[in-house]
């Protein structure tokens, strides 16, 4: 029962971090407008930083996957976690 018990926890986690990472995803539409006022460019341009993010994220999945068979979830979701915030606190500058 204890190890049913904690691969429940590990998924809520592995939701948890999924949820964090895929965010700028679904924010995306929020940000164009006031970016495309402070920065003047065209949409098109700034299509491509979007398209670049998501080509990026695709191509680079299988790499967590690689890791986390290699060295288990209990490393790889806390350090997913401080990326995630390193990421925040340098974008908030």
């Amino acid at each position: 029962m204890e190890k049913l018990k904690n691969r429940w926890v590990q998924l809520a986690l592995c939701v948890c971090v999924f949820i964090l990472i895929s965010a700028p995803q679904y924010q995306w539409a929020l940000f164009v407008k006031p970016l495309l006022e402070k920065f003047n460019h065209p949409l098109s341009e700034l299509q491509i930083v979007f398209s670049l993010v998501v080509v990026c994220m695709t191509f680079i999945t299988p790499l967590p996957g690689y890791f986390h068979d290699r060295f288990k979830s209990q490393f790889i979701i806390p350090l997913a976690l401080i990326m995630r915030a390193a990421r925040c606190i340098l974008a908030s500058k």
